[in-house]
């Protein structure tokens, strides 16, 4: 599957958090918030459940335990060419996202298909979030 190669991300419109980075996560990354350690870590689809719930895109890098804003809904610039009307999912890489049908394509199985969003037709990308905790057999 290969991962969309993001920019800077810029906020279009929409809302976000804060909170503190559980490593050092760059810009344009899905993240996960993990509880245990009350912080903000990279989501991928391959690991366990939680890992796989994203809670939105970073729009700034940090290094750990500094500030990120993580968008949840509305627009963004990923910096990258995003396909109008193409649906995105997380990926096995940490913190990355790739076309639905590239997921398709490598069969899914042992993964959890979360959806992030939608490119639009100027290419960026409407964050729909929809997570699925389901490993696909």
């Amino acid at each position: 599957m290969a991962d969309v190669v993001t920019g800077v991300v810029k906020r279009i419109s929409g809302s976000y958090v804060t909170g503190p980075a559980g490593a050092a996560i760059g810009s344009g990354k899905w993240v996960y918030w993990d509880p245990t350690t009350s912080s903000y870590k990279l989501a991928q689809n391959d690991t366990t459940a939680a890992e796989a719930k994203v809670k939105g895109i970073t729009l700034n890098a940090a290094a750990l335990a500094e500030e990120l804003m993580i968008q949840f809904e509305g627009e963004v610039d990923t910096g990258a060419e995003l396909v109008d009307g193409q649906l995105y999912v997380l990926s096995a890489t940490g913190g990355g996202f790739a076309k639905i049908d590239d997921f398709v394509a490598a069969n899914g199985t042992g993964k959890r298909p979360s959806l992030v969003g939608m490119g639009k037709s100027n290419g960026n990308l409407e964050i729909l979030i929809k997570n699925v905790a389901t490993l696909l057999p």
